[in-house]
């Protein structure tokens, strides 16, 4: 397995293992029940034939300078809003986790603002720094979640829980439609060029990782209570694995919000860099990947210190 297929799959897994993404996955699957797996997979598909036909046509080597800097800046822009506030959401929620996982004294915005200072100083370091705690961050946000799947699905439950067997047609074209978030990383992820092959067997762990997922969860947790619950991966872990789930969830959580944000960041930097290479050719690549990088945790911060991330438009932010 080359390098190159590695980093790009540890930056789908950034977003696909982030606490956000692990909500709308288990709200899902409370909502479609044991077809949610099979409209997730309709999703994958949908998503993979859009970067087919946006990342792998021919680029138009006509283009003025002022057109190219024109779609820069709206690439930037696309990239900066998800970098500032899905971040502040899951660094929050990851600073939650921790506090009632782990020491229940330590203040939950302090932990928040510890992990991005990691992912600050991580990008400061350099690019060669910020891949390689990509592949770091996310290989580990993976072992979580596959031991939880694992244990999950070859241990009994409980008690039976009512699993929905089938689905209305606006229900499922609803839960069609909120799946096609969870791909929202791979139309990013070319931070390094990949074959359609090898992007198609990303796409395709991931889409059999969040659908066994979507099978653990329905196996210990009733529909109901997945469809609505905000913290759904701390139910399932607990009634898969019990006081080690909860354990494992919670590091679970704290290295994919590392994974989500540090994915976001590199995001950003690329588009800033793609945006200053056709204004000023000659820009230090280093530092702009630096300022970025401050900019952007000074705003998460400002964001964070705002109480942002508990108020109900922040989805409409992003």
């Amino acid at each position: 397995m080359s390098g190159t297929f590695f980093l790009a799959a540890t930056l789908f897994l950034g977003w696909i293992l982030s606490p956000e993404a692990l909500v709308i996955t288990s709200n899902l699957a409370g909502k479609g029940g044991i077809l949610s797996p099979a409209i997730l997979a309709g999703a994958c598909l949908f998503s993979f034939l859009c970067l087919l036909l946006s990342h792998y046509q021919n680029e138009d080597k006509d283009a003025s300078s002022v057109e190219m800097i024109i779609l820069g800046g709206f690439g930037l822009a696309a990239a900066v809003s998800p970098a500032l506030f899905i971040p502040t959401g899951i660094l929050v929620t990851s600073g939650f986790t921790f506090n009632e996982t782990f020491l229940y004294w330590f203040p939950n915005f302090g932990f928040s603002g510890l992990l991005l200072l990691i992912i600050l100083v991580i990008h400061l370091i350099g690019d060669g720094a910020a891949n390689a705690a990509q592949r770091i961050f996310s290989t580990v946000a993976f072992l979580g979640i596959f031991i939880i799947i694992l244990v999950g699905l070859l241990s009994p439950a409980a008690m039976e829980v009512e699993t929905q067997t089938a689905v209305e047609g606006t229900q499922a074209f609803n839960v069609f439609g909120a799946s096609l978030l969870l791909f929202l990383g791979a139309f990013h992820m070319p931070l390094t060029k990949i074959s359609p092959i090898r992007l198609f067997l990303i796409l395709t762990g991931g889409v059999l990782l969040l659908g066994l997922w979507q099978l653990t969860a329905i196996k210990f947790v009733t529909g109901e209570k997945l469809a609505v619950t905000t913290i759904p991966y701390i139910f399932v872990a607990r009634e898969a694995m019990g006081q080690a789930g909860r354990i494992i969830i919670g590091i679970t959580i704290i290295f994919g919000t590392l994974a989500a944000v540090n994915y976001f960041f590199l995001i950003a930097v690329r588009q800033a860099r793609k945006l200053l290479g056709n204004v000023l050719p000659s820009q230090n690549n280093k530092t702009t990947g630096r300022v970025v990088a401050l900019l952007l945790s000074v705003g998460i911060a400002f964001c964070m210190a705002s109480g942002l991330a508990g108020e109900d438009h922040l989805e409409t932010y992003i």
